[in-house]
């Protein structure tokens, strides 16, 4: 039996024929992977070209120029931004809310918040100090 299966494959092979036994053939195979390759292709938005079998991603169109058409213009202002105050005037706002603070050991500074009195500063400045000295600004 072995004899005559290897006897018929011979005689096929050389014969240019090909023998199916329970499957399909290797053409079969390949046409049907060549159907899921086109369908892919053409799923994806790409185009197919018959002659040469490959898939082709198609050229993207350019647009065509439009007229031009003119911006809105903003009205004028009718009066101009206010103008943000010069350094010198920022310094000589807060120079008003500066305050010395002398004592027998040294000196130091602090912010006055608020018209009641209330200074602000480091301890550092006050630290064993008794009494305070504020002295009047010029």
């Amino acid at each position: 039996m072995r004899h005559l299966i290897a006897l018929l494959v011979a005689s096929s092979l050389l014969a240019g024929c090909q023998i199916t036994i329970g499957g399909p053939s290797e053409a079969e195979i390949a046409a049907e992977n060549l159907h899921e390759l086109r369908m892919a292709c053409l799923d994806g938005g790409h185009e197919w070209d018959t002659s040469t079998g490959a898939c082709v991603t198609p050229p993207t169109p350019i647009p065509e120029p439009t007229a031009a058409t003119e911006e809105p213009t903003a009205p004028p202002p009718t009066e101009p931004p206010p103008t943000p105050p010069s350094v010198e005037d920022l310094v000589a706002r807060a120079q008003l809310y500066v305050v010395r603070i002398d004592h027998a050991k040294a000196c130091g500074s602090g912010v006055m918040l608020g018209k009641d009195g209330l200074i602000v500063t480091n301890y550092h400045v006050i630290e064993g100090a008794s009494p305070l000295d504020l002295p009047p600004k010029n």
